[in-house]
């Protein structure tokens, strides 16, 4: 979840040492997931491979 996660307290963390590089976040919004194959699940969330390095680049 985007929410409440890791990366909050990473940010904190970051932000507490004055961090100026960037930081992004990508997780899943606070949502009902459909059930699928795993492999379909991370695709339509923009979590598999191909989306995340899309995301990079």
């Amino acid at each position: 979840m985007r929410s409440g996660s890791v990366a909050d307290v990473m940010r904190a963390m970051l932000d507490s040492h004055s961090y100026g590089g960037s930081f992004r976040v990508t997780a899943v919004d606070d949502v009902y997931v459909q059930h699928a194959s795993v492999k379909s699940s991370l695709k339509a969330l923009g979590l598999d491979a191909q989306s995340m390095t899309e995301a990079l680049l």
